[in-house]
C-alpha cells in the first residue's frame, strides 16, 4: 500500500474518531439537559453533514447516513423556520462547547502517530469555534467549513512544496499529491454549487 493511501486513511480515521467526539459531546448536553432536543437536532444535522462529506470526500458512502440526513433536513427546516436570536445564540454556544471538547480530547488523545495531521484538524476545529463564539448573527456552519477546507488545500500544497524543496519527496510524488488535492479541491467546489 502506497504512503500516501495510508496517510489518507489515517486522515478518515482521525476525522471519524472527531466526529465520533462531536457526537458524544453532544449527546451528554442534551442528556444532562444542557441544551433543548431542538438545538440537538441541528447540531446533531451538521455531525452528520460533517460525517457524510468525510466519507464522500474519501469515496465511502453510507446509505443509512444519507437516509438520516434527508430525514434532519426536514428538522433543520422546521428549526430555521422558528428560529430568533436566542436560538441562534444558543445554537452557536453550543457548537463552541462541542468543538472545544473535540479540540480537548484530541489533543490528549493518543490514538495517532502522525501529530502534524491531527494538528491540522485541531486547527480547523479551532477556526470553527472562533466562529461560532465571534458570529452575532447566523453562524453558517457549511459555508465555513467550506472556507476552511480551501484554506487547508493551500497549506496541503505549501506543505508539499517544502517537502520537494527540501528532497524529503521527489517530483512525481509531489506531482501526484497535487493532483490529489486538486480532485479534493474540485470535489468540494462541486459539492458547494449543489
Amino acid at each position: 500500500m502506497s504512503k500516501h493511501k495510508t496517510f489518507l486513511q489515517e486522515e478518515v480515521r482521525i476525522r471519524e474518531k472527531a466526529i465520533a467526539l462531536e457526537r458524544q459531546v453532544a449527546k451528554n448536553m442534551l442528556n444532562n439537559h444542557h441544551i433543548s432536543k431542538v438545538i440537538f437536532d441541528e447540531i446533531d444535522q451538521r455531525i452528520n453533514h460533517r460525517e457524510s462529506e468525510v466519507l464522500s470526500e474519501f469515496d465511502r458512502f453510507s446509505y443509512t447516513l444519507e437516509w438520516k440526513s434527508a430525514y434532519q433536513t426536514l428538522k433543520v427546516w422546521l428549526f430555521k423556520k422558528n428560529e430568533n436570536d436566542k436560538t441562534v445564540k444558543d445554537l452557536n454556544n453550543a457548537l463552541v462547547l462541542v468543538f472545544n471538547y473535540t479540540i480537548q480530547e484530541l489533543r490528549k488523545s493518543s490514538f495517532s502517530d502522525n501529530k502534524d495531521l491531527v494538528r491540522q484538524i485541531i486547527l480547523e476545529y479551532e477556526n470553527l469555534a472562533y466562529l461560532a463564539k465571534n458570529n452575532n448573527n447566523k453562524f453558517n456552519y457549511d459555508e465555513q467549513y467550506r472556507k476552511l477546507q480551501i484554506r487547508a488545500f493551500g497549506s496541503q500544497r505549501k506543505a508539499i512544496q517544502s517537502l520537494f524543496e527540501d528532497g524529503k519527496i521527489d517530483w512525481t510524488t509531489a506531482s501526484d499529491l497535487r493532483q490529489e488535492i486538486n480532485y479534493l479541491e474540485n470535489v468540494e467546489l462541486y459539492s458547494s454549487e449543489e
